[in-house]
């Protein structure tokens, strides 16, 4: 028996991939700033970041762990809250 399902190694590499791309487009941005870049990327990490506090939100309420709690906490905050930060400081 497994620790991980086939679903749940899914999820998990599709949300790694899914971090990976947009930290890339994060630096993308930093070092060739476009006037929408800097909008778009702040408005796709705030998504993630909702997302990630829907996970803990729903953690909280039914004391149990969600899934995808773990990711959210250990990789969707601090990366989406790095592009939050940085995307504001980007050059216009």
């Amino acid at each position: 028996m497994s620790l991980w399902s086939d679903a749940a190694f899914a999820i998990i590499a599709v949300l790694l991939v899914l971090a990976a791309v947009a930290f890339a487009f994060a630096l993308w941005c930093q070092f060739r700033p476009h006037r929408w870049q800097a909008p778009m990327l702040r408005l796709f990490a705030l998504v993630m970041l909702l997302n990630a506090g829907s996970h803990l939100a729903l953690s909280l309420i039914t004391a149990s762990i969600m899934p995808g709690l773990v990711t959210a906490l250990l990789v969707i905050v601090p990366v989406f809250g790095w592009i939050v930060l940085r995307a504001v400081d980007s050059p216009k």
